[in-house]
């Protein structure tokens, strides 16, 4: 028998077919018996595996592994190999065939059969014929095709799961649990099972199917889970997936039976104060289920408000609704307790044997402010005296406490209760759906027969004074009583003249004054003469009146705050001071509102004038925080210059006294008063401790403002101090504090309510009022010129210049010259900025000292070591002595760097308590030297950074350093250093960019300022820009984000295009404002425009409240 004739190919000799002539060309004519013909199909079947499975839908391969020098392959689908000629063949000459010339085959170069398209008409037997040479016989293989679809998701989906990482369901016994596994093919089977301590419990297996379009969706149900266990049960919902379909065969889903729970047999009641930490009891530390929830209990029935924290400890599992929560150990752990969760908390836990269910009620309690009742016509004491008559009423309050309680007028001491009556008390109670205000007026009538002075009090009482201890005591004087005197003595004291007793004691008086006076003239004119000059003369005033001594010390105050604000300087260099009030412009601010349900919590202010006075901000404690530059210091100034002068319209008006105290020079003093008396008030003054202590306490009316937090030397000391005291309101809570901070650089303790304001800089209106008032072109005042027009035209440096201090120094400093038109980082302008400081010296010397000025602006090593090591202390600006200083730079170095106005000097107190020393120098004056800015310091210490950066070889053992150097540089507190260090050295960048990838310490857009310090040049870190532009995440911008970070952000999009480097995802969250179809741009919120994005796999929207139209998506 011809074989080629048997298997269909004698057709392709004797016809005219070109396709089949190519299959063919080379096939000998062999003749051989139909039993050697059966012996090649049962080849070994490990050639081509069968069954194989293959995705409908995409392009499959059925593999084979042909011997690698065979001679043709020839392929049947839904063809057996004697029936016809094969759909597709491959030789020699290439590929040919029906299945080919159609487009639905294709043969790989090693023989495997390639299917374009998979359907499921492809789920079928397919047959291969292998000539592995010309003179061999052939082999077949059979493979069986199995399809498949994937469903999507690809895991078990279980009905009404949408809680977290951990699926969480409340089980209703009308309503059974569903898991599912959505279109599939071929179907797959599920299994419910309960996942024990002991292992996986199988419940039922049952499942249903439904198919659609060659799919089948499978479904198994389960209708009570709760076999095992009455309160909790952890289901496991398991496919049986034989094609690994899916990418995940089980799905996990915590049953809660809540209509099975009873309540507790105890609720516990915790109380804590608002802003403190908690720790909710559950008594469940080994639990391997536990849910917390807040809940509403009636009479009838208990009803979740929120479910706080779902755990699964046998499946690693934890999952909270808010950060707010954490777990520990079973117990449910607030860090900073606020007024909404206060209520009922319910933990339900199992652990494996045993289940139970705990019931805590939290109660959130307000410490009013101050700290007592508050007594009508009292000034802010605890204590007073009041002059009153024998009628009349009294009024007490509290304001600001929480819960609600009332407040009782008593007679304090028992042996006076006949004496007075108080009655008609009526309580008032207002509240603010948080705290509540309680007022309460008492009528009092007093018998004629009563003491002349009897103590009362006014206190909490009720169900909820159990949460406080508040009390104020009051002296009532009656008529005829005179007040204690200055020694707290009575010094006289009358009675009615209606009793004969009095009227007696009137008399002997009277009679012993006479006789006193008149044994007096004697001895007088007796021995007057001869003593006159012996007797003590009266000093009339040896006693001063109080408003006299209240005035010398307001006089002193105003003298010593006069100096500091007629002594501001722009820049350094130039001539003359300036009061602050001439360059002082308000920037932009904000303030922290209070409002929780808030997603932006920061809320504009009109004006720095407003903060007493807006109704989000009642209190008497707030903090004012900035980044460096934006004029916290001198915004204090200004309100020290309004005080001074009284200016109109001044809330600044109404304060009796101003304390400005600088907490960097507060190193060591723990008393306030002690540091007023140091660093405020004259040397020469005469006013003690105790007169300051007193002074303050008898003010109506007194404003602290705390200057620079971030400077204070003992901020991280755990002893005690009277700032912190203040800070935390425990220590003259009736006074208004200000506290100026860095951003980030907050105290970790501060009083409840107070109130957080952000200056944001310099805008546009801003700007523009400082050039009216400060910048002077050939002697006259100008606005129109090419500043502004310079701005217009670099949107990088118009951004830096958000930042007060950076507008201020290009303001003077683009006069001179128009090189700083071209900056666009921070590194830039501030290199030229310390360029024009040293060149504006050197107009001023003669040739010769030129050359030494030239060493002191290019080699400053050692002051950049001197600045590090500071920073690395945590001192932004240091006071540092001027005899340490002359010593590690030289007297000319320091002298012509103090010329300059990088460096200044000012005359401090230090206070010394080391053993052994004089008295005399306890405390003493001496020189110390800080830098203009603590920006300028930052400087400098990113030249150390970025010098020993560079010198890391990657590979050897001297990298391990650059992480021991960069471990105390916090990036949120010191971003200007790595800044700097960036755009200092290209091979620092790396490493800090490195670095901060490892650590994990910064985001993405502190990344992205780094990156653009390099001014385009990032060869060396183009690895870093890759990272950033193809990470999960990609690239976004936010709707906080500033004009520079977003300005950044589309730089860095424009450089990985340009290298590229595709996006992988782009993200605007909270920031798209409008597209703009004529210049094909997107304006963000900030107004800055975004170009068409070219080489971005996906972008993204996160916009509440906006509805995109089409003809914006195109």
């Amino acid at each position: 028998m011809d074989i080629c004739n048997y298997m269909g190919y004698g057709e392709a000799e004797a016809g005219n077919s070109d396709r089949y002539d190519k299959v063919m060309a080379k096939q000998p004519i062999l003749t051989v018996a139909f039993i050697i013909f059966a012996s090649f199909a049962l080849a070994d079947e490990d050639v081509c595996k069968t069954p194989q499975v293959l995705e409908i839908g995409k392009s499959g391969k059925i593999a084979c592994s042909f011997s690698e020098d065979f001679s043709s392959i020839h392929w049947y689908f839904n063809l057996e190999v004697k029936d016809g000629l094969p759909t597709i063949s491959y030789n020699s000459n290439g590929v040919d065939g029906t299945g080919y010339t159609s487009g639905e085959f294709n043969i790989d170069p090693d023989g495997s059969l390639v299917i374009n398209n998979v359907s499921v008409e492809h789920e079928a037997k397919f047959s291969v014929v292998e000539f592995e040479t010309l003179q061999d016989l052939p082999r077949e293989y059979e493979i069986n095709i199995i399809t498949f679809i994937r469903p999507r998701p690809t895991n078990p989906v279980i009905d009404d799961c949408a809680f977290g990482d951990v699926c969480y369901i409340q089980w209703h016994h009308d309503r059974p649990i569903v898991c599912r596994i959505q279109p599939a093919r071929p179907s797959v089977a599920l299994t419910w099972l309960v996942r024990t301590i002991g292992g996986d419990i199988s419940v039922t297996n049952e499942t249903t199917y439904s198919s659609l379009a060659n799919t089948w969706t499978s479904s198994l149900s389960i209708d009570y889970p709760f076999i095992h266990s009455s309160y909790l049960a952890l289901l496991v919902c398991k496919a049986d997936d034989k094609l690994s379909l899916l990418d995940q065969t089980e799905s996990l889903v915590l049953v809660h039976n809540q209509e099975n729970e009873s309540p507790s047999l105890e609720t516990r009641e915790v109380e804590v104060e608002q802003n403190k930490k908690i720790r909710l009891p559950c008594d469940a530390e080994h639990h391997q289920l536990l849910v917390w929830e807040k809940i509403t209990q009636t009479d009838n029935a208990i009803t979740t408000d929120t479910t706080v924290l779902i755990d699964a400890v046998g499946d690693g599992q934890t999952s909270v609704v808010s950060d707010e929560y954490k777990l520990e150990e079973g117990n449910l752990i607030i860090d900073q307790v606020d007024i909404h969760h206060e209520g009922l908390y319910r933990c339900t836990y199992n652990d494996g044997t045993a289940e139970g269910t705990n019931t805590v009620n939290l109660v959130v309690y307000v410490i009013p402010i101050p700290g007592y009742p508050v007594v009508e016509g009292c000034t802010h004491e605890q204590y007073c005296v009041l002059d009153v008559g024998y009628t009349g009423s009294l009024t007490c309050s509290v304001r600001g406490i929480r819960p609600e309680v009332e407040l009782e007028w008593r007679v304090y001491h028992e042996d006076s209760t006949k004496m007075i009556s108080l009655h008609d008390q009526q309580l008032k109670t207002t509240s603010n759906d948080e705290t509540f205000t309680v007022f309460l007026t008492t009528h009092f009538t007093t018998k004629e027969t009563a003491e002349k002075k009897l103590t009362v009090e006014c206190r909490v009482v009720g169900s909820n004074a159990k949460h406080f201890n508040l009390s104020s005591k009051i002296d009532l004087l009656f008529p005829g009583l005179i007040k204690p005197g200055p020694t707290g003595q009575t010094t006289a004291e009358t009675t009615q003249p209606s009793t004969s007793i009095a009227f007696v004691i009137v008399v002997v008086v009277i009679l012993i004054i006479v006789i006193v006076v008149i044994v007096a003239g004697i001895l007088y004119t007796v021995f007057g003469g001869k003593q006159r000059s012996k007797l003590p003369q009266k000093d009339e005033e040896s006693v001063p009146l109080v408003t006299k001594q209240d005035s010398l010390f307001l006089s002193q105050l105003k003298s010593i705050y006069e100096n500091l604000y007629c002594a501001v300087k722009p820049i350094p260099f130039l001539h003359g001071n300036f009061t602050v009030h001439e360059l002082y412009v308000e920037g932009g601010i904000e303030y922290l509102s209070k409002n929780k349900k808030k997603e932006n919590p920061w809320e504009p202010l009109d004006s720095y004038n407003n903060i007493f006075t807006h109704p989000e901000m009642m209190g008497n404690r707030w903090i004012i925080e900035g980044e460096p530059g934006y004029g916290k210091s001198t915004l204090s100034l200004q309100l020290a210059y309004e005080w001074c002068n009284k200016v109109p319209g001044s809330f600044m008006s109404d304060i009796d006294i101003f304390l400005f105290i600088r907490l960097r020079q507060l190193k060591g003093v723990k008393s306030i008063y002690e540091a007023i008396k140091m660093f405020i008030l004259p040397k020469n003054s005469s006013f003690t401790v105790n007169d300051i202590k007193d002074l303050i306490g008898n003010s109506s009316s007194v404003l602290i403002i705390l200057d620079g937090f971030d400077e204070y030397p003992d901020r991280d000391s755990n002893e005690i101090s009277d700032v912190f005291d203040i800070i935390n309101g425990k220590m003259l809570p009736e006074c208004k504090v200000i506290l100026t901070t860095r951003s980030l650089q907050r105290p970790k303790d501060y009083a409840p309510r107070t109130n957080v304001i952000k200056l944001t800089g310099f805008k546009t209106e801003a700007q523009d009022k400082y050039m009216q008032k400060a910048v002077t072109v050939n002697g006259c005042k100008s606005v129109e010129n090419t500043i502004k027009e310079w701005l217009e035209e670099n949107p990088i440096l118009n951004d830096l210049c958000v930042v007060p201090l950076f507008f201020v120094m290009y303001a003077h400093l683009s006069l001179e010259s128009d090189a700083l038109r071209n900056c666009t980082s921070v590194t830039s302008f501030f290199r030229y900025m310390i360029t024009c400081l040293h060149s504006h010296l050197k107009l001023k010397l003669k040739d010769e000292n030129v050359d030494m000025l030239l060493l002191s602006e290019n080699f400053h090593e050692v002051l950049d070591k001197l600045c590090f090591d500071h920073l690395n202390g945590h001192s932004y600006n240091p006071d540092i002595s001027k005899d340490i200083l002359i010593q590690k730079l030289g007297n000319e170095f320091l002298e012509h760097y103090l010329s300059i106005g990088i460096l200044r000097e000012e005359k401090s107190v230090v206070l010394s308590n080391e053993p052994g020393i004089q008295a005399s120098d306890h405390v003493k004056t001496v020189s110390h030297v800080r830098f203009y800015h603590s920006l300028f310091c930052e400087w400098y210490a990113a030249h150390h950074l970025a010098d020993v950066l560079d010198k890391i070889t990657p590979g050897k053992n001297d990298e391990e350093g650059k992480w021991q150097i960069l471990e105390d540089l916090e990036p949120s507190h010191l971003q200007y250093v790595y800044r700097f260090a960036c755009g200092i050295k290209p091979k620092a960048a790396k490493q800090i960019l490195d670095y901060l990838d490892v650590s994990q310490k910064a985001m993405e857009s502190f990344s992205i300022l780094c990156i653009l310090e390099q001014g385009g040049n990032i060869d060396a870190i183009i690895d870093n820009v890759r990272n950033l532009c193809s990470g999960e995440e990609g690239l976004q911008l936010r709707h906080h984000d500033t004009r520079i970070l977003q300005r950044s952000v589309i730089q860095l999009l424009k450089i990985a295009v340009s290298r590229e480097i595709t996006i992988k995802k782009f993200t605007l969250d909270e920031c798209f404002k409008r597209v703009d179809l004529e210049r094909n741009e997107i304006v963000l919120n900030t107004d800055v425009c975004l170009p068409p994005l070219i080489d971005v796999s996906q972008l993204w929207f996160h916009q509440k409240g906006f509805q995109l139209s089409e003809e914006d998506s195109k």
